[in-house]
């Protein structure tokens, strides 16, 4: 019984929503796509992005610009032309996301995760 118990703990904690603090707001954020997404209840461009599945050449979106950024960073800043911003957890835990014009968002090292696992960003 309590591996149970302990198991639906585990799989709850997995599928709730994680709350990050933005400019003086509260945010919600949910996984998709094994990326922390907001903003999108059925379609937005964050989730427009994450659909486009074509390959993404680093080289060629950061255009010679030394940049010391994660290959999420990159794609958010050179790619889908959106801006970086910090966002804060309850238990203090910094993150950044990208915010697309219609202000929908993607965690940025989910995001980072996403292109390599997916081979999308080289």
């Amino acid at each position: 019984m309590k591996i149970l118990a302990l198991s639906l703990i585990l799989v709850s904690l997995d599928i709730s929503a994680e709350v990050f603090k933005i400019n003086g707001s509260s945010i919600d954020f949910e996984k998709k796509s094994s990326v922390l997404v907001s903003g999108c209840e059925k379609t937005c461009e964050a989730l427009k992005a994450l659909g486009t599945h074509k390959k993404i050449s680093l080289k060629k979106a950061r255009a010679g610009i030394a940049f010391i950024g994660s290959t999420g960073s990159d794609v958010c800043k050179y790619v889908y032309k959106a801006n970086a911003v910090i966002g804060v957890n309850e238990g203090k835990d910094q993150r950044s996301f990208c915010v697309f014009k219609d202000q929908s968002m993607l965690e940025i090292n989910s995001l980072s995760d996403y292109l390599e696992k997916n081979k999308i960003a080289q």
